[in-house]
């Protein structure tokens, strides 16, 4: 924990976003379990981050789930008003009805 309270801001958002594209990476080669079980880590890693929750929302969606994704997205929203992949995924989902373009970082 101590090596999470010595991070920037820079240096956090920049291991989250490097997380973002190892999630999406992962989701291109169909390692949706597994994208599944990491991202349920990093939201325990970091409870008060917006990020977890925008990736769990993208999972739950290509996974068909879209009112656990709209929670999801709502949740990282919430944390975070100015997070815009949330909201634009959020928003995306909303108007669509199936996002087919997601919003990483």
């Amino acid at each position: 924990m101590k090596e999470i309270m010595n991070l920037t801001k820079c240096d956090f958002n920049n291991c989250l976003n490097d997380f973002c594209s190892l999630i999406k990476l992962k989701i291109d080669l169909g390692n949706l379990d597994e994208c599944l079980e990491l991202v349920k880590d990093k939201m325990k890693e970091y409870p008060h981050s917006p990020v977890p929750h925008n990736l769990l929302g993208i999972l739950m969606e290509i996974r068909g789930n879209h009112e656990l994704a709209m929670k999801h997205f709502r949740a990282a929203w919430e944390l975070d008003p100015c997070y815009e992949p949330a909201s634009k995924n959020l928003e995306n989902l909303a108007i669509y009805g199936t996002n087919k373009k997601y919003i990483f970082s």
